[in-house]
């Protein structure tokens, strides 16, 4: 992508401020790759400019929202699956989801 950008940083988990400025740099990233590599079109959200709990993404016009874990999720070898391609989803942002976009698009 066009600028080097090293999303791997340690930084503290009480900083908010700071993950939602990383979490905002990931999705412009993401935009970026999905239309450029890709050729999808997708867009980040104008709702997020009045609601920043608004989904992060348009994918052909519909609802989308990125969610990002950088490093493997390793408790869920227990139920065999390979924690290099599982992830956690909070149980609060399911029921939310499936309140207020039935229809969104997790990526």
């Amino acid at each position: 992508m066009g600028t080097e950008r090293n999303h791997n940083v340690p930084h503290g988990t009480e900083d908010k401020q700071w993950w939602l400025r990383h979490g905002e740099r990931l999705e412009a990233d993401f935009v970026e790759l999905c239309v450029t590599h890709l050729a999808l079109d997708v867009c980040l959200n104008p709702a997020k400019l009045v609601d920043p709990t608004a989904p992060d993404l348009l994918v052909d016009g519909k609802i989308a929202d990125l969610k990002t874990q950088n490093t493997p999720f390793f408790t869920e070898s227990r139920y065999g699956l390979d924690p290099r391609f599982t992830i956690t989803f909070n149980w609060k942002d399911y029921e939310r989801y499936r309140k207020l976009y039935p229809d969104i698009i997790i990526f």
